[in-house]
């Protein structure tokens, strides 16, 4: 990835930083690392601030269906994805907790910004209990999945009752 330099985060992950300025983490969309998410991290930095991408799941290459089918495959059965489906404490939001505060205490500023895209966007909602996230976003969240007869159900629930 031309113009980010890479850094691993604890052995958990690698993270993609660009910019100077107060620190934003965003979170990657299926199938990944894409061109359009890189973009997105560039116009950012040019605004003025710090861009953390962390390396979560599938590859860092241009997108394609088969790619987004393959990483959506392999992200439906992963732990994490699995247990914030069910309602349960997820350890890549504790992962990620800790590089927001990380990338905090680096840029320094009132706080951080944190983006989730897609099926990341609960992440970035949980990372709002944390007094150095100041700019939670939460694009398209695609989690939980209603899948199975119970989840369907608390789905249909909370949409009659936002009408």
């Amino acid at each position: 990835m031309d113009g980010f330099e890479k850094t691993s985060f604890n052995g958990a992950f690698d993270v993609y930083q660009r910019g100077r300025g107060p620190g934003v983490l965003l979170l990657p969309e299926l199938p990944g690392i894409t061109p359009p998410v890189t973009a997105l991290a560039t116009r950012i930095a040019g605004e003025g601030f710090t861009v953390a991408i962390p390396h979560l799941f599938g590859p860092i290459a241009p997108f394609s269906n088969l790619g987004a089918a393959k990483t959506f495959l392999q992200l439906c059965v992963r732990k994490e994805f699995a247990l914030l489906a069910s309602h349960r404490a997820s350890p890549i939001t504790d992962t990620l907790r800790a590089l927001s505060k990380q990338l905090h205490e680096r840029c320094g500023g009132r706080g951080v910004g944190a983006i989730g895209l897609c099926m990341t966007g609960n992440f970035a909602l949980t990372l709002m209990l944390d007094p150095w996230v100041l700019a939670p976003v939460v694009a398209h969240p695609g989690l939980p999945v209603p899948i199975g007869k119970r989840r369907k159900a608390g789905c249909m629930r909370r949409r009659r009752r936002s009408r």
